[in-house]
């Protein structure tokens, strides 16, 4: 088998950790995703999928919570209201994923930067 890039690593990584909540246990936020970047990143490519079937195993994720209120782009006392607030944390999910089916990550990101 050939060894995976960075790109596959990190995507399937990203793609099997999607379903995981933002927390697990009592205040402990969840890193995988950014954990599994910087194996790939550091060169451990292949190391990345038994990373997260690990990870996986030993840690018991809340549920990722739904969107309640979409969050408007367009109006900043909108958006600017749900800022920090955990509560809405799957509204900005929504939102950015609204965002970026719309447009390129970097405008997106220069947008909200």
């Amino acid at each position: 088998m050939s060894p995976l890039t960075y790109t596959d690593a990190v995507g399937g990584a990203l793609e099997r950790l999607r379903g995981v909540g933002f927390e697990h246990g009592p205040r402990f936020v969840n890193h995988a995703p950014m954990a599994a970047e910087a194996l790939a990143y550091m060169g451990y490519a292949d190391d990345v999928p038994r990373w997260v079937d690990r990870n996986l195993r030993t840690h018991t994720y809340h549920e990722v919570p739904d969107a309640r209120w979409a969050i408007d782009p367009a109006d900043p006392d909108d958006w600017r209201s749900a800022l920090g607030d955990f509560s809405r944390v799957a509204d900005w999910t929504a939102l950015f994923e609204r965002e970026l089916a719309l447009a390129p990550w970097p405008e997106v990101l220069a947008r909200w930067w």
